[in-house]
């Protein structure tokens, strides 16, 4: 179990010593927080349970319920096709999501693996590995038979393209360098025109 300081410390221990519990898992430490940078507000932290790495991650709430039990079916599918996906820690009830409030919790083996490096020397054997494992995984996606999963409207590219542009008229709006800020504008104008 991972020990804190008293403060606001010691109530983050008490919040994840509760995750920990609802997970089946009593003794674990705190490796450090992860800041992940596709979704800056999710909360995960890097723990070791029993010599193995996991990430705790908080799932967001359109992950969870319907969405949730779609993620996790799908996951378990390409996994028995032999995609290797990191596996997820079950509670003592077998459920793969721990619910605290109104806050529900994920929590995975760590991936294991190289970052890609665009100047390694092995950085064309690292593309077309991608490259054969993402076709892979279409391929055994074609044969799932579960419930097909529809995607909001703002996770559609033009959505995606949309809060893109929205953020760099916001940034040329904030900037007070005049030509970064025409910059983004002329870019943002040039995109819409489109």
């Amino acid at each position: 179990m991972e020990q804190y300081p008293a403060g606001e410390e010691q109530e983050e221990l008490l919040d994840l010593n509760e995750v920990m519990q609802a997970f089946g898992v009593s003794e674990w430490s705190k490796l450090e927080t992860i800041v992940e940078t596709a979704a800056t507000e999710r909360w995960s932290a890097l723990l070791d349970i029993q010599g193995q790495r996991y990430i705790l991650r908080e799932q967001p709430e359109g992950l969870v319920s319907e969405d949730s039990n779609h993620r996790i079916a799908f996951r378990h599918f390409l996994q028995q096709a032999g995609i290797p996906l990191p596996a997820l820690w079950l509670t003592p009830q077998g459920e793969p999501m721990v619910v605290i409030g109104d806050t529900s919790f994920e929590l995975e083996q760590e991936a294991m693996g190289d970052f890609f490096n665009t100047s390694a020397s092995r950085s064309l054997e690292w593309v077309a590995a991608a490259g054969a494992m993402l076709a892979y995984i279409h391929q055994a996606s074609r044969t799932y038979a579960g419930p097909q999963h529809r995607w909001p409207s703002e996770a559609h590219i033009g959505g995606v393209v949309q809060g893109y542009l929205n953020m760099a008229r916001v940034k040329a709006e904030q900037s007070e360098i005049a030509a970064v800020a025409a910059a983004l504008e002329n870019w943002c104008d040039q995109w819409e025109a489109v």
